[in-house]
């Protein structure tokens, strides 16, 4: 990520960076990033109209592709980012917590992360019905995968979809205002594009739970 940005002082290419040889007597090699991209951020909005930009990327857009990635693995079952962390932590303890504290492994055979952070904290902070699935079980997702889980509709499926009244409407909404008002027609495309969006996930959703 950092020779595409071209982001390395001194280095424009993969190429420049490989010939580069630890100095003797030193057990590395600093590497100087540019000035002009020490406040950029790392993970950048992408739009169609400009391609990758210097804004950061939406929450939004990366935990969209966060639950897609897991999907197209083969999860049913959405996670976090937290729980990944929470897992690290937990393995972590495991390789470290005995040096560091205890001879004895019994006494700090779990973790403090995993033991402290074993909780739905969005839900409970919301007032929302916890969802502990991942906790219990075992704090992996292992579980939850399904070799072979569909991860696009099938094509008489979607076609079924074309009978959503709801749709309909907003494609009529989508024609009437093709011809009279620009503006509106740019709103009522938006809002077309969200709800079959919307349809299609939530039907896939459906099709991948029969599936199962």
């Amino acid at each position: 990520m950092a020779m595409a940005d071209q982001a390395l002082f001194g280095y424009d290419t993969f190429a420049d960076l490989q010939e580069q040889e630890i100095p003797a007597g030193q057990d590395e090699l600093v590497l100087r990033f540019r000035d002009s991209v020490l406040d950029k951020p790392i993970i950048r909005k992408c739009t169609k109209a400009d391609g990758v930009t210097d804004e950061p990327m939406p929450k939004s857009a990366f935990t969209n592709i966060f639950h897609n990635a897991f999907l197209n693995a083969g999860y049913l079952c959405a996670t976090s980012i937290h729980t990944i962390r929470r897992q690290l932590g937990k393995k972590v303890d495991e390789l470290y917590t005995e040096h560091l504290t205890q001879a004895d492994p019994r006494i700090f055979s779990q973790s403090y992360v995993a033991n402290t952070s074993s909780v739905d904290g969005q839900g409970a902070f919301l007032g929302e019905q916890v969802d502990h699935r991942h906790i219990d079980y075992f704090q992996s997702l292992e579980r939850f995968q399904e070799q072979g889980l569909p991860c696009e509709l099938p094509a008489h499926v979607e076609e079924s979809l074309k009978g959503d009244l709801r749709l309909q409407e907003l494609q009529s909404e989508v024609h009437k205002f093709s011809y009279k008002d620009p503006s509106s027609l740019k709103e009522s495309k938006k809002r077309l594009a969200s709800y079959l969006k919307s349809l299609k996930a939530n039907a896939l959703r459906q099709y991948q739970e029969t599936w199962i």
